[in-house]
């Protein structure tokens, strides 16, 4: 079942990417408020995934457990996770 749930997952993620094309400008901030990571940071010869997630829910949790176990299939790939929860959490 995790298996199906991340394959799916990972199905959607690259048609979305694969649609655009291109990545939009984005800032985000890094554990630090003076660490900046932007759309320039992301190479240019890799597909990229963003993941938003929220360390409390459920959902996310499994999620980034599952992406743990697939280094083998994600190796090609720079996967991003990104949050509003503060460092210390």
């Amino acid at each position: 079942m995790y298996f199906i749930r991340l394959v799916m997952l990972l199905l959607i993620s690259s048609s979305a990417v694969g649609q655009s094309g291109n990545i939009p400008a984005f800032k985000f901030s890094r554990g630090n408020q003076s660490e900046v990571f932007t759309d320039k940071n992301i190479p240019a010869n890799k597909k990229s995934l963003f993941v938003f997630f929220d360390i409390t829910c459920p959902h996310c949790q499994e999620a980034i457990t599952l992406f743990n176990g697939q280094n083998k299939e994600l190796e090609n790939s720079s996967v991003y996770l990104i949050t509003m929860d503060d460092k210390t959490s």
